[in-house]
C-alpha cells in the first residue's frame, strides 16, 4: 500500500462539480497516510468566480441570484475540505497543479475556466508539511479578486516553488493580478526556498529584489523579457541576483521582444567588485551552472563568474532555426513578435573572454558566422581544458558556401577530455526546418521492416556531408572522444543524427547509429 499509492492523481473538475453535494470528490481517506506526491490535473470548476463570466446574461437576472450564492459557498467548502485533507496527509511533501492555459472561446462551460481558486490556493499553500510545489499552466483567472479581502494563512517553509507555463500561452500574458498574488505568496516564502521557477511576465522581481534569499540554490526565469513600464520601470537584474549569494544553477531563458535589445544583467557603469588586491570578486562563489539567453557582449556579468563554474550555456531562445516556422507562426497568432537574433562571432569571443573558467566541463554556444568567428573555437580549444561536453549552433555567414570543419576539427584538438561534441553547422545543403506552407509536404524518418531508421528523400541528399564532417572530427580530436552529433533542424523525431566513435586498432571510424531509441541520453543530453 505505502508504494501502490505513493502518487496519486485527482481530477481538477470533479472536486465540486455538484454542488448539490457538500462533500467534494477526493481521494479515500483510507488513502492518506501513503501519499506523497499529489497531481491536480485539469481545469477546476472555479465555483468562486462571478456567475457573469459564465454566462454574460445573468448578472440583471435575479433567478440566478440563489445559485450564485451556492456556487461560492461550494468553492468555500472546498477550500476548508482540501485544507483538512492535505493536513492529515502526514506523508505529504509535493503538489502539482496543471491547470489550462489558453483562455477558452466558449466560457459557457465552467470547466474550461483556468486558474486556481484563491481558497485552494490558501489551503495548499497552509500545509505544514509541504515542501515542493509546481505549477503548470495559469495561477489566476483575469477575474479573480479574492486578493482584496482575502488574506494568506501562515505558509508552509516550501523549499520548492515553481510556476511554468508553455511560452505559446496566448494574450493577455501580463496579469497585474498574478504579480500581486506571487508577491504575496514569494514574501512568505523566500526566508526557505531553495528552488524556485518562475514566468518572467508576472515574476514580482521588483519586490524580489528587496528580499534576501539566504538558501536559494536554483533560480530559473522562463518567458518574454519585462519591459519597462510606468508603474515597474526597468532596473538591472543583478539588483535581484546579488540578493542570492549561495545560488548554484542559474537558468534565464527570456525571449527579446521586436525591437529591444536585450540589456545587461550587469551594467558597466555599475562598477565592479575586487578584493585587496585589485582582482575581480564573484557574488556567487558556489555558482556552477548558468544559461543565459541573448547575451549583451558588454555586460560585467561574466567577468565575475566563480572559478568553479561547470556549465555554461549561451544561446537563443526560442531556437534561431526555429524562426519563421510553424512555431514562429504559432507565436504570431498568440500575439507575440520575438526577434531570436544570434550574436556575431565575435561578440560571442568576447562574452566568452571576460571570465575565466578552467573547470568548465560542459560549454553550449549559438552564434553567427563572421567578424572573428574563426577565434571561437580556437579560445574553445585553449581555454577549457577539462571540457567533456561542447555544444556549438553555428549559423553560416552570407554567401558562405563551404563550412571551415578541417579548421574548426584543428582548433578543437587540444581538448583532451572532450567525449560528447553536438554540432549545428548549418551546411548549405543541410534542409531549413519546416516552414508553415511546406508542413504536410516535408517527408519524415520512417522505419523499414527490419527495423531500421530509413533516410528520407531531404536527408539523401545532405547526408554525405555530415558523414565527412564525422570523419574528419574522428580522425582529428582526441581519443576521449565518443560520439559526434549534427542537428537536423526538424519539429519532430529525431533532432540529431549520432556517430559512435569506434577505434579499430590504429584506424578511427565514425560509425552513423541509425537506431537510438527515443530518449536516449549521452552524459545528460538528449541524441
Amino acid at each position: 500500500m505505502p508504494v501502490l499509492f505513493r502518487n496519486c492523481v485527482v481530477r481538477s473538475s470533479r472536486l465540486d462539480s455538484d454542488l448539490e453535494n457538500p462533500r467534494p470528490v477526493f481521494l479515500p481517506q483510507s488513502l492518506w497516510p501513503f501519499v506523497r506526491v499529489l497531481d491536480f490535473r485539469g481545469p477546476f470548476s472555479r465555483n468562486d468566480l462571478p456567475w457573469h463570466y459564465v454566462n454574460e446574461h445573468s448578472l440583471s437576472d435575479p433567478e440566478w441570484e440563489p445559485y450564485c450564492a451556492l456556487r461560492l459557498t461550494s468553492a468555500q467548502i472546498l477550500g476548508r475540505f482540501i485544507e483538512e485533507a492535505l493536513a492529515s496527509m502526514s506523508s505529504l511533501r509535493s503538489i502539482n497543479l496543471s491547470t489550462p492555459i489558453m483562455y477558452p472561446r466558449n466560457l459557457w462551460d465552467p470547466n474550461d475556466v483556468p486558474g486556481v481558486s484563491w481558497y485552494l490556493l490558501a489551503a495548499i499553500l497552509s500545509t505544514p508539511h509541504l515542501r515542493r510545489i509546481t505549477i503548470s499552466g495559469t495561477l489566476l483567472h483575469p477575474a479573480d479578486d479574492l486578493l482584496r479581502d482575502y488574506a494568506l494563512p501562515k505558509l508552509a517553509p516550501l523549499t520548492s516553488f515553481r510556476y511554468m507555463d508553455p511560452e505559446e500561452r496566448q494574450n493577455p500574458r501580463s496579469s497585474d493580478m498574478e504579480n500581486k498574488a506571487l508577491q504575496r505568496i514569494l514574501d512568505g516564502l523566500h526566508a526557505d526556498l531553495e528552488q524556485l521557477t518562475l514566468r518572467s511576465d508576472t515574476a514580482p522581481l521588483h519586490a524580489m529584489r528587496l528580499w534576501e534569499w539566504p538558501r536559494l540554490r536554483v533560480l530559473e526565469l522562463r518567458g518574454e523579457r519585462p519591459l519597462s513600464r510606468p508603474q515597474a520601470p526597468a532596473f538591472p537584474l543583478v539588483e535581484v541576483l546579488e540578493r542570492t549569494p549561495r545560488l548554484r544553477t542559474l537558468s534565464l531563458y527570456f525571449a527579446e521582444p521586436s525591437g529591444s535589445p536585450p540589456p545587461p544583467i550587469w551594467p558597466a557603469d555599475r562598477g565592479s567588485i575586487k578584493d585587496h588586491h585589485g582582482r575581480l570578486v564573484s557574488v556567487w562563489r558556489d555558482l556552477e551552472e548558468l544559461t543565459v539567453t541573448h547575451p549583451n557582449p558588454d555586460d560585467e556579468f561574466y567577468a565575475h563568474l566563480p572559478i568553479v563554474m561547470r556549465r555554461l550555456t549561451l544561446r537563443c531562445w526560442p531556437r534561431y532555426y526555429k524562426h519563421d516556422t510553424l512555431l514562429d507562426n504559432f507565436k504570431r497568432v498568440a500575439g507575440l513578435n520575438w526577434i531570436p537574433l544570434p550574436l556575431r562571432g565575435s561578440e560571442m569571443l568576447n562574452v566568452l573572454r571576460k571570465s575565466s573558467m578552467p573547470n568548465l566541463t560542459c560549454l553550449e554556444v549559438e552564434y553567427r558566422a563572421g567578424g572573428g568567428d574563426d577565434g571561437v573555437f580556437r579560445y574553445i580549444g585553449s581555454s577549457f581544458p577539462c571540457l567533456e561536453v561542447l555544444r556549438v549552433h553555428r549559423y553560416r555567414a552570407a554567401r558562405e558556401e563551404e563550412i571551415p570543419v578541417t579548421d574548426i576539427a584543428r582548433a578543437l584538438a587540444p581538448l583532451s577530455r572532450l567525449r560528447l561534441l553536438m554540432l549545428h553547422l548549418d551546411f548549405p545543403d543541410l534542409p531549413a526546418v519546416a516552414t508553415t506552407s511546406e508542413y504536410g509536404r516535408r517527408t519524415f524518418p520512417h522505419r523499414s521492416e527490419q527495423g531500421q531508421w530509413r533516410l528520407t528523400s531531404v536527408e539523401e541528399d545532405f547526408f554525405p556531408t555530415i558523414v565527412s564532417a564525422a570523419d574528419v572530427f574522428a580522425k582529428t580530436l582526441s581519443a576521449a572522444l565518443k560520439h559526434v552529433c549534427f542537428l537536423v533542424p526538424q519539429l519532430q523525431w529525431r533532432h540529431w543524427r549520432t556517430f559512435r566513435i569506434v577505434h579499430k586498432g590504429r584506424a578511427v571510424v565514425a560509425e552513423y547509429l541509425d537506431l537510438v531509441p527515443t530518449g536516449t541520453e549521452v552524459l545528460g543530453f538528449s541524441i
